[in-house]
């Protein structure tokens, strides 16, 4: 059907005449305030026009295009709609027949009582009569929609273009359907898959997808199966009021004392993509969540290269405090970039560790994630893993949501437990506590990483 475009050239009153003394004439010369209201504008409805007319009480009459009265459309009040002295709207009048590019002429005629017989009959007493010139053009047919296109990459088919519902099938199967535009990610076994994809109008694309047997990783664990638990004593109950404290209720379930990350497993670490969700792709966040050390306003914090430990980047300063946050990413030639800002350091790969340094207090060091640099071969560091289903509730700015199994809060232990001290000319053995709440940091976006 073609599209048509509309406009109102003409609109004139012909003629007004009285109506059996109802007041619908003139009065004393004065036309009605509904002359010139009676048609409103016509609507283009593929090649038809669709009209609202307004009609006064006890007025009939008809409404014809461009004279074809085998076409004329009949126009009358139901008694219930009449309002005294008042026009009545009729809606929804239908004419087909538009002469394209040519004018077109709407003509109106009524009269009081008019009879079906009457219909082009010389005009007697009273007659009404409204025409319109309408001048109607033939839009260019619309442009023929683009074909569907297909791209695949690997199991990942998406679709743009098409009209209508996408069934992606092999051998009659059906393994998805795409509601208009979109994309799927197929389940495919190893091996080769002869694949059909179509819509309603057929076949869009048949292809050959081969599916290779996955070699694990044997440097990346597996974020679902952790191992956990250990030597690592938490001598206080601090922890875990504070872990308690970012959840939502006031209740962890996580131990502090069992559910750590191991410390074989927790030594070094990448940033893992997040499927859209929490950090920019690519990017880890941190968060410090408490510090309740008495070296809290010195100690730092940071990541470092496995391969050279000197190669250290600052994350956070102890003096930042609660609620202070921070993105990091490692590019792929190994630039280490905070806040989107690169650092100028350069890291050997994607793995990383933490370091905290204290060092600036007696009774302090530099504490690696790695606890064989650690001056005193002891863990200075517990990682705690999300769930995936319970809901933190962080200080600050950071949104409350499900503690996803990316996300993990690490926990140091800032004193050095090799450090002897000397009060009243008498050696004092080291002091630490082993409380592990000297710095919490909640951090997003990363899982441990064994190897390169």
């Amino acid at each position: 059907m073609r599209s048509l475009f509309l406009f109102v050239l003409v609109l004139g009153l012909l003629s007004l005449m009285g109506c059996n003394g109802k007041g619908h004439g003139y009065n004393g010369g004065v036309p009605l305030p509904y002359v010139n209201k009676y048609l409103v504008d016509p609507v283009q409805e593929g090649e038809c026009i669709r009209v609202t007319v307004k009609v006064p009480l006890d007025y009939t009459g008809y409404l014809t295009l461009n004279g074809d009265t085998e076409t004329a459309v009949f126009v009358f009040l139901i008694e219930e709609e009449q309002v005294e002295g008042l026009p009545v709207t009729v809606e929804d009048v239908l004419l087909c027949g538009v002469n394209l590019d040519a004018l077109n002429t709407l003509r109106l005629e009524l009269r009081c009582n008019f009879e079906d017989t009457e219909f082009y009959s010389s005009p007697i007493g009273d007659t009404l009569v409204e025409e319109v010139d309408l001048f109607v053009e033939k839009l260019p047919d619309p442009p023929t929609p683009p074909s569907p296109v297909v791209v695949i990459n690997e199991l990942k088919i998406t679709v743009t273009g098409v009209v209508c519902d996408v069934q992606i099938s092999e051998n009659g199967l059906l393994l998805a359907t795409l509601i208009r535009d979109g994309f799927v990610v197929l389940d495919l076994v190893p091996g080769e898959h002869n694949v059909v994809i179509e819509d309603c109008n057929g076949i869009i694309e048949k292809v050959v997808i081969v599916v290779h047997e996955v070699v694990p990783d044997p440097c990346s664990l597996d974020l679902t199966n952790l191992p956990t638990g250990g030597t690592v004593v938490v001598r206080t109950t601090r922890l875990q009021d504070v872990i308690d404290s970012l959840h939502m209720g006031g209740k962890a379930r996580l131990n502090v004392t069992t559910d750590y990350v191991s410390d074989n497993a927790d030594s070094y670490w990448q940033i893992t993509p997040r499927d859209g969700v929490g950090p920019v792709e690519g990017e880890a966040a941190a968060l410090i969540v408490i510090e309740l050390a008495g070296f809290a306003p010195g100690n730092k914090f940071g990541v470092y290269d496995p391969f050279d430990v000197n190669q250290r980047v600052l994350l956070f300063k102890g003096s930042q405090g609660a609620t202070s946050s921070v993105s990091f990413m490692i590019a792929e030639n190994g630039s280490v970039v905070v806040d989107g800002m690169d650092t100028g350091t350069v890291f050997s790969g994607q793995r990383f560790g933490f370091w905290l340094d204290s060092s600036m207090y007696i009774g302090g060091g530099l504490m690696f994630s790695d606890t064989s640099l650690n001056v005193d071969g002891k863990d200075h560091m517990l990682a705690y893993q999300g769930d995936n289903d319970v809901i933190i509730n962080p200080p600050g700015d950071w949104p409350a949501e499900v503690f996803r199994n990316d996300e993990f809060i690490l926990c140091f232990e800032d004193l050095n437990s090799s450090t002897t001290s000397k009060a009243n000319c008498v050696v004092q053995p080291p002091q630490v506590d082993w409380d592990f709440e000297d710095m919490v940091i909640l951090i997003s976006g990363i899982r441990p990483r064994l190897c390169d």
